[in-house]
């Protein structure tokens, strides 16, 4: 009988200090970037800025950019 009652006693400790433990070091999330690169097509350069979350792309941007001050054209 008593091994059975410390069996358990050992079981929900395990359980109370594991599963925080757990849950902290196991990330479920899939991780979220944002990628950024110019392309230049012949004198024109883009600004082109993409956001994914795991493989998935959320959204994708290209702005033109002025050619003699390289900021973004509005």
């Amino acid at each position: 009988m008593g091994l059975i009652v410390c069996t358990g006693v050992a079981l929900v400790l395990l359980l109370i200090i594991g599963l925080p433990l757990w849950s902290l070091t196991w990330d479920t999330q899939p991780q979220q970037t944002i990628m950024s690169e110019t392309v230049s097509q012949g004198d024109v350069h883009y600004l082109c800025v993409e956001w994914r979350t795991g493989d998935r792309v959320d959204t994708a941007s290209c702005t033109m950019l002025d050619p003699q001050t390289g900021k973004a054209l509005q």
